[in-house]
């Protein structure tokens, strides 16, 4: 938690100033939006260097998230079965082949749901007492009425020309927390092997870069007036 209270510290600082400057020249009677754009021209590169400061928080705010607070959990589940991990429940459909001249390919066709967790809290109990971040149901556990996030489709395959195996996670992504399920192998017993972390924050990760080429953009961006008056 002291981690994010000095991101939110720097990011609220942040703000105060550009507040500040932006209202001083709005009460000389600019409109806020000219105010702020206003303010941000007349000296680029500090502001500039303000952007590129949020595109750290936001970085800072991914690795948090994903290194302190991922969980993580390996299972093995049968067509109908499901994995409850956190609030998701992950069911597997079905299991298609996708051969091909140069490889031997398998999809894992997966259900995605979001859970109440008062619904399987006995269980949920018992995985915890048992040192485990999740537990498997057979179909007839299922609780009806939980939300639909999607389907996924996790795929594994063998490249014989090359002798190399790849793997191509299902993923869930929102601005909170993205869901991982990784095909580790399709055993021989019919059951898929999985690996699922759940990453909080993670896609904060991705969004700190577009913000840090816009501050990088603007703090390096030429002064007209400078050049003409050189």
């Amino acid at each position: 938690m002291a981690s994010f209270a000095m991101v939110a510290f720097v990011f609220i600082s942040i703000i105060q100033q550009w507040y500040k400057a932006s209202y001083a020249r709005y009460k000389n009677g600019e409109k806020w939006y000219l105010a702020f754009f206003k303010m941000i021209n007349g000296n680029r590169p500090r502001h500039g260097g303000y952007i590129v400061h949020i595109s750290m928080l936001c970085l800072a705010l991914g690795i948090i998230g994903t290194n302190f607070y991922q969980i993580k959990s390996d299972v093995a589940l049968r067509i109908n079965e499901s994995v409850i991990i956190d609030d998701y429940r992950i069911q597997y459909n079905e299991k298609i082949n996708d051969d091909r001249s140069d490889r031997l390919a398998q999809w894992a066709n997966m259900t995605v749901y979001k859970i109440d967790k008062e619904n399987y809290s006995k269980k949920i109990n018992e995985s915890e007492n048992n040192g485990n971040d999740s537990f498997i149901l057979g179909h007839e556990e299922v609780v009806d009425n939980e939300k639909l996030l999607g389907k996924i489709q996790p795929w594994h395959g063998f490249y014989t020309n090359f002798n190399m195996a790849s793997v191509r996670s299902g993923i869930k992504s929102s601005i909170y927390e993205d869901l991982y399920v990784i095909p580790r192998d399709f055993l021989e017993d019919e059951r898929v092997s999985l690996s699922i972390s759940i990453n909080p924050l993670a896609v904060w990760l991705w969004i700190s870069g577009p913000i840090f080429i816009l501050g990088t953009m603007i703090a390096l961006w030429p002064n007209k007036k400078l050049e003409v008056g050189n």
